[in-house]
């Protein structure tokens, strides 16, 4: 994945990068309302920023715009876990408790084996996702004439 980010400062070979979050939008070519879809409405973050940092192969200096690479390539592989495993956990949970709790604490079991099943796939995607991806400026866009 690539994005666009300033450049905030640079020691040794990292640099600390502002990345500004693209539009949800994905501009379709027979859209009639381009920019202004609900998807685009209810998804984007446009506008908004995060900081992280990045390796800095090609000697960017501060104010400088850049286009940085990410090497996670496995957004799918989080999302199946995130948002599919805690589903599938809790009904199986409820399938297995059925003979032994009434259907109040079969529910009550279940959204709670949900709840905290979805805590712990997000919290191991979370740090899977900071320890294995690494971000690299793999072209400055514009220099800054500090």
């Amino acid at each position: 994945m690539q994005v666009r980010a300033s450049v905030i400062s640079v020691e040794n070979d990292i640099a600390l990068i502002r990345v500004f979050k693209n539009s949800a939008c994905g501009g379709c070519s027979d859209c009639p309302s381009k920019n202004t879809c609900h998807t685009e409405l209810m998804l984007s973050d446009s506008g908004k920023t995060y900081d992280c940092y990045a390796e800095n192969p090609v000697s960017a200096k501060k104010g400088d715009i850049v286009i940085v690479e990410s090497t996670n390539n496995i957004p799918l592989l989080f999302a199946l876990l995130i948002f599919v495993l805690p589903v599938v956990v809790s009904i199986a949970a409820y399938v297995i408790f059925n003979e032994y709790f009434n259907s109040y604490q079969l529910l009550s079991i279940s959204l709670l084996i949900f709840f905290f099943s979805f805590v712990l796939c997000s919290f191991t995607a979370n740090w899977y996702s900071k320890k294995h991806t690494s971000n690299i400026i793999s072209k400055i866009i514009e220099e800054n004439g500090f």
